[in-house]
């Protein structure tokens, strides 16, 4: 674990199908600045923005942990939000424990100074979440695009590749040559918003193939890992978000 992200405390669970099955989710406490770059934190306190929280795959407490992140001012005028994906849920196992995030989006994006984020394999599907602004008209849902912020050039891209050439587009679920020609346009897109040819952020629900690997940060969600959540690899840091809140600041 690296020294700029602190602690792995469990803090809450998700009891699925009447409490048979449970789910931890965990919180950590890290550096903004050596997670994301000194930078980056100059540019985000200069317009007064002094944390970050970043969040994936919390399902049916999504709105139980945005509540008291807001009430708790975790979540305010000073704060980044990065989802990636599988933020809403019921409460049961499979697609019945599907669910439409739009409207936590909303009450997050109205608290926060900016949320980014993309949507998940059990995100019902919502027009209304693609077209979603922040105050400074920059959008939430950065799928297939290449956006410039205060802690840099974001990018990503929804949902998970299945096989086969159909998908369930309603759920996020996409063919493989669909989902790879969104990572080569992001990638195309990069090139020509850097030099280098990196991103600062980029956002996926599923791991990235290496292949996908362009950004100094890639932070997604989906795979279930309690112990390595953080890794290296070529020149990204990698972070698995399922199931953890990460507080920056």
């Amino acid at each position: 674990m690296p020294m700029h992200i602190a602690g792995n405390k469990l803090f809450m669970y998700e009891k699925l199908d009447g409490g048979r099955v449970e789910k931890p989710k965990y919180r950590h406490y890290a550096d903004l600045a050596a997670f994301f770059g000194e930078e980056a934190a100059t540019n985000a306190a200069a317009v007064g923005v002094t944390k970050v929280i970043a969040m994936s795959d919390i399902h049916s407490l999504s709105e139980k942990v945005v509540a008291k992140l807001i009430m708790t001012s975790q979540i305010a005028k000073n704060t980044i939000v990065l989802m990636t994906g599988d933020m809403a849920g019921t409460g049961k196992r499979g697609p019945a424990g599907d669910a439409n995030p739009f409207d936590m989006y909303m009450r997050v994006r109205d608290a926060a100074f900016a949320l980014y984020f993309v949507q998940g394999n059990h995100d019902i599907e919502d027009p209304r979440a693609a077209t979603l602004t922040n105050d400074d008209g920059s959008f939430c849902c950065v799928h297939n695009t290449v956006q410039h912020t205060v802690l840099g050039t974001i990018g990503g891209v929804n949902g998970i590749r299945v096989p086969g050439t159909d998908g369930i587009p309603a759920r996020h679920k996409y063919p493989a040559t669909r989902y790879e020609a969104w990572w080569a346009n992001v990638q195309r897109l990069a090139a020509q918003a850097s030099s280098s040819g990196q991103l600062d952020i980029c956002l996926s629900h599923e791991p990235p193939a290496n292949e996908e690997l362009f950004a100094q940060r890639h932070l997604f969600g989906h795979a279930h890992a309690p112990e390595k959540f953080f890794y290296k690899h070529a020149d990204s840091e990698c972070l698995n978000m399922d199931s953890r809140v990460f507080l920056f600041q």
